[in-house]
């Protein structure tokens, strides 16, 4: 049976250890700059699921290193090849383009209504 990576990492909940921290910031229920209610947390079960919640909540730079070696220890666990760290750069990017178009739109939208009060 295999697990989720949800799963694997929830295993590292409460230590104090990278593989904790990434687990406690990605499942935190206090809010961030950018989250509007608690459920804002990480909600998905896989690698790709944590990048999109982690591009959204604009997660530092060690935080993507932490994310590699969960990557590797997580399929090390199951006995697959990893996701090859060019794949997960790649869909950083990807789900950074699609947050900051979102971004744009929105503050577009907002500077119109401020321009053109009703």
């Amino acid at each position: 049976m295999t697990i989720s990576f949800r799963e694997w990492l929830k295993q590292f909940k409460n230590q104090d250890a990278p593989f904790g921290d990434l687990w406690s910031d990605a499942t935190s229920t206090k809010r961030g700059r950018f989250q509007d209610k608690i459920s804002d947390s990480w909600q998905g079960d896989t690698i790709e699921s944590l990048i999109e919640f982690m591009v959204k909540n604009e997660a530092s730079y060690q935080s993507y290193g932490v994310l590699n070696e969960a990557n590797e220890a997580y399929h090390n666990y199951l006995g697959l090849e990893p996701i090859k760290s060019s794949k997960l750069e790649e869909l950083e990017n990807q789900f950074k383009a699609k947050y900051y178009a979102e971004r744009l739109q929105y503050y577009t939208r907002l500077s119109i209504l401020y321009r053109n009060p009703t």
